[in-house]
């Protein structure tokens, strides 16, 4: 049985999901504001760095992030600072030359509006009908990492737009638009790591340097600018980013971070372990992939191992799966009766990703997310004779 058009009680149920999760946001503001603080949340850092950079400053003094955000109202004695590479700055000064809260209100609607675009076009890459698309739409709400990411004014989407703008380039053999479409991905490297492994073995096994030219390009540009502003700016950012108060301090859920609490005597660059056997893993692949190579295909286990064996994400980060979960979506579309269980299984991530944080007051307990999902992924693509593609 196949399911063919969208009734009144599917829209019913739709809207009702959507008032859900508006409850839901709305509450948790409501709870802050009854505590005496409104909540800035990531947005701040980017709108504090912005702020400082375009005034000549170094948006990654620690002191000068801390001033202007108590401006704003923030209690926190520590700065939220961003760690993002200097060339993310000129993405975000059309937001972040506005007011805050209208810098804030803009950034959502652009994300919000992003990744419904991006749901969408996967939706439809991955074989999904036209008719229900809506679908696509229902699981990037249902998403909590999407939620979590535009809640928090997360930049995180964009790095998902960036690899649905590379993928889109090349599907429409624009290989100068591809490669700039990377600038999206280099936002945050770490993230999605292992594209960049499989980026340079595809150019140098396809020699497509038009896309080589396109991200040099775009990555090129945007440095210019940040260095025309502030010439010191890539200095300033490593050394806060080798600083004591760097990112590597914080408990992210990671697989590298499990190792250091298991052994806590053990050096730092345990934490990278992960990573490094990421890349021996890629490397197998690549040479059991290359000679049928597919990014639009590839990309699901591309970004699942990335995600699986990356050193530094958050669930807000987890944002570049959604491609994964729009498959897994139309997998069940295409047979809901006897596929059932990857819809299920999808629906029951979602609450486990809010209790889990909730019992243990840290966010590094849903640790267990990525693999869970690698899983149904597998399961869903051995049950639909998904094109085998190594794993």
């Amino acid at each position: 049985m196949k399911i063919t058009s969208t009734s009144s009680l599917r829209r019913l149920i739709l809207g009702i999901l959507i008032l859900i999760l508006l409850a839901w946001h709305a509450g948790d503001l409501g709870k802050s504001i009854d505590e005496g603080k409104i909540p800035l949340n990531d947005f701040e850092e980017y709108w504090a760095a912005s702020r400082i950079f375009m005034s000549g400053g170094n948006p990654y003094d620690a002191a000068e992030v801390l001033k202007v955000q108590h401006a704003l109202g923030s209690r926190d004695p520590r700065p939220l600072m961003m760690w993002n590479p200097p060339w993310t700055l000129p993405l975000l000064l059309p937001f972040c030359s506005l007011a805050f809260w209208t810098g804030r209100g803009l950034w959502f609607l652009f994300n919000l509006s992003l990744i419904l675009l991006i749901a969408d076009w996967f939706w439809r890459e991955y074989g999904g009908p036209a008719a229900l698309r809506w679908m696509s739409w229902l699981s990037a709400i249902l998403f909590l990492p999407v939620g979590t990411s535009l809640f928090l004014g997360q930049i995180s989407p964009l790095v998902l737009a960036g690899a649905a703008a590379f993928i889109w380039g090349l599907r429409r053999k624009n290989d100068f638009c591809a490669g700039a479409g990377t600038l999206g991905l280099a936002i945050k490297p770490h993230l999605l790591y292992l594209f960049w492994v499989f980026f340079v073995f595809w150019l140098v096994w396809e020699r497509r340097w038009k896309v080589l030219f396109g991200s040099l390009a775009a990555l090129a540009a945007s440095s210019l600018i940040v260095l025309w502003i502030r010439p010191s700016v890539f200095h300033d950012y490593l050394a806060a980013l080798t600083s004591s108060s760097g990112p590597g301090i914080w408990q992210t859920p990671t697989w590298g971070v499990a190792l250091l609490m298991l052994f806590p005597s053990a050096e730092g660059w345990v934490r990278y372990l992960p990573s490094a056997s990421g890349v021996v893993i890629a490397g197998v692949l690549w040479l059991a992939w290359r000679g049928k190579f597919d990014w639009r295909r590839h990309f699901p286990v591309i970004s699942l191992l990335s995600v699986t064996t990356s050193s530094f994400t958050w669930m807000f980060d987890w944002v570049v799966l959604l491609p994964v979960v729009i498959l897994i979506v139309h997998w069940f579309q295409s047979r809901p009766g006897r596929l059932w269980w990857l819809a299920a299984g999808l629906l029951l991530m979602q609450p486990l990703l809010v209790i889990s944080p909730g019992i243990t007051r840290t966010n590094f307990y849903t640790i267990w997310m990525p693999p869970a999902l690698w899983l149904l992924y597998w399961a869903g693509s051995r049950a639909t004779r998904w094109p085998k593609l190594g794993l």
